[in-house]
């Protein structure tokens, strides 16, 4: 079967926002492509959601990956979309929609965005991961236990799994509620990206809509024909 139109219909609120603050981020520190690493500190932004959960139940903050971007390997620009986007974080966009397809998931999350990353030992993500003296296949397994614990179990039960392995964390069953993040809070969030850092423009997070199937056999590779805060908009 073939993508929908927009093949961000399927990502959460959470997703798109991360995507689009990766961007935005990446343009406010005028690096020349949009890296893993960009994207590891736009998922530790929201509070809200199952990957900042996650990272944060392991010790790991914003400000500690924003502090450690200098400290590592720039990654590889992707050649088919310079000035762009890094290979190593289409590839961990890609294998997210795999991941969601492989646990049924008829939605592409933060923790998919966030197994994706981990897959992939050697990419800026992880190389600021194993800095903070993380072990990233313990951040695999943990992943891989919330996919497992959502495909499961019904919604009502999921608040509970959450709780159960991460001690109450704030935030950390927000999404499986189904509840979208405002769009002031979104609003909040970007001013105080730019606040660290510069620019002043506002922007308004897109609509989640999540349909019944989604496969492709290569279902990321038309991702990124135009850059991902349009797509994610559209």
């Amino acid at each position: 079967m073939s993508l929908p139109n927009n093949p961000f219909e399927k990502f959460t609120p959470d997703a798109r926002m991360a995507l689009q603050i990766a961007e935005e981020e990446s343009t406010l520190l005028k690096c020349q492509y949009v890296g893993t690493e960009h994207l590891l500190s736009a998922i530790l932004g929201n509070s809200q959601s199952i990957a900042f959960s996650i990272l944060f139940h392991n010790g790991v903050s914003q400000e500690s990956v924003r502090a450690l971007y200098s400290t590592i390997r720039a990654e590889e620009s992707d050649p088919a979309f310079p000035n762009t986007m890094s290979i190593s974080i289409r590839h961990a966009i890609e294998r997210a929609v795999d991941i969601a397809f492989r646990y049924k998931h008829n939605f592409v999350g933060s923790e998919h965005l966030l197994a994706g990353i981990v897959e992939n030992p050697n990419n800026g993500a992880c190389q600021i991961l194993l800095k903070m003296s993380l072990v990233i296949e313990d951040l695999q397994v943990q992943v891989k236990r919330i996919l497992e614990q959502l495909s499961e179990s019904p919604k009502e039960k999921t608040k509970n799994i959450i709780e159960d392995l991460f001690h109450g964390l704030h935030g950390a069953v927000a999404i499986m509620k189904g509840s979208d993040p405002r769009e002031e809070k979104s609003s909040r969030k970007k001013r105080k990206l730019e606040e660290k850092f510069s620019g002043d423009d506002d922007e308004e997070e897109g609509e989640m809509v999540i349909e019944d199937d989604l496969e492709s056999e290569t279902p990321a590779l038309d991702f990124f024909s135009t850059d991902l805060s349009e797509m994610a908009q559209n």
